[in-house]
């Protein structure tokens, strides 16, 4: 029902439904993970990750989409078409997990994952390093690639109050189009190209743009 009521009334409707069916002793695993994914919907990412871990302490074999020991999530960071993204926690150092929507037993992963192997194999330039594809519990397919340090062309703009000059502009895209030659070279496109998956940041010589989430 309030998956139904999500596209008419909004995820605020939702989220008082949910909250009403766990005061009313529903499945608290399915509530919390139900109010992770209205908080998603709705941008708050904070009240969405609480949700999420607390899904995962009542079922881990439901809601757990990564080891949330191994990797340990600090922040969410978004949640596109592929799945939601986090930032995590190995060891003292950080990186990112994107997690798929899809399990295993709906979707199987490796057609889409393939190729993602295939170009970090053959060692493409611009993209951040891959460290983990991964599934959790047999169900949940996770992807975890190194944390990069810098500005995606979206937080570049703004903090330059909205208008960049063309100089810049042009120097970006020319950077931008050498890591996307490292991909078309290796017979792959991205498939993803926008700004907030474009990362400017300060390389071994000079600066360098990643491509996040192909």
């Amino acid at each position: 029902l309030a998956g139904a009521m999500l596209p008419v009334a909004g995820p605020g409707a939702a989220e008082r439904y949910y909250r009403e069916a766990g005061a009313f002793g529903a499945d608290r695993g399915t509530v919390e993970f139900s109010l992770f994914l209205t908080e998603l919907l709705s941008g708050e990412f904070e009240m969405a990750l609480k949700h999420l871990l607390s899904a995962a302490e009542q079922a881990p074999d439901r809601y757990a989409l990564f080891d949330f020991q191994r990797y340990k999530p600090e922040a969410i960071l978004g949640a596109g078409g592929g799945g939601p993204t986090f930032l995590v926690d190995v060891d003292g150092e950080r990186a990112i997990v994107k997690s798929l929507w899809d399990p295993v037993s709906v979707v199987d992963p490796r057609p889409g994952l393939k190729p993602l192997a295939l170009l970090h194999k053959q060692g493409a330039k611009g993209l951040a390093q891959l460290l983990h594809l991964g599934v959790n519990l047999k169900e949940f397919p996770y992807v975890t690639t190194a944390f990069v340090e810098g500005d995606d062309f979206d937080s570049f703009r703004e903090a330059r109050g909205g208008t960049v000059p063309h100089e810049q502009v042009c120097m970006l895209g020319d950077l931008a189009l050498d890591s996307l030659e490292g991909i078309h070279k290796g017979g792959f496109t991205h498939n993803n190209i926008k700004p907030n998956n474009l990362i400017g940041g300060a390389g071994e010589e000079c600066l360098e743009v990643t491509l996040l989430d192909p």
